[in-house]
């Protein structure tokens, strides 16, 4: 029950902070699935988000060439969110994430994103 309790915590900071959210992405995973809506009211699920470690190498490789391309020429007007799994991150970010962490990138066209920084998700005030 402290998944549901974060996941609406996560979406409730979105909204406090005012943060637009135009697009929200999440692996097709059951608590991906769940953590995506429950924050942000809907999502579509994205196969490319799926959990690498359980694929064939050149298939995790491919997904995460994917995964670069939706980052690097994304081009919304407000922000979008990808829901997805820690060694997805590890694959395109240099930033060692921890549950419900936040990896802020900007695209830059094709495949290409700097990445800006973490949001780190804390019980604390």
């Amino acid at each position: 029950m402290d998944g549901r309790r974060q996941a609406r915590e996560i979406g409730g900071r979105f909204a406090e902070h005012q943060v637009s959210v135009s697009e929200v992405l999440h692996s097709p995973f059951c608590r991906a699935t769940e953590t995506a809506n429950l924050a942000f009211g809907s999502a579509i699920p994205a196969d490319y988000l799926s959990l690498l470690e359980i694929l064939e190498p050149n298939e995790a490789e491919r997904r995460t060439a994917e995964l670069s391309r939706v980052i690097g020429s994304y081009a919304g007007k407000g922000n979008l969110v990808l829901v997805t799994h820690e060694p997805n991150i590890s694959a395109v970010s240099f930033e060692i994430v921890k549950h419900l962490d936040m990896v802020i990138f900007e695209p830059k066209g094709g495949a290409d994103f700097e990445e800006l920084g973490v949001i780190r998700f804390s019980e604390e005030p």
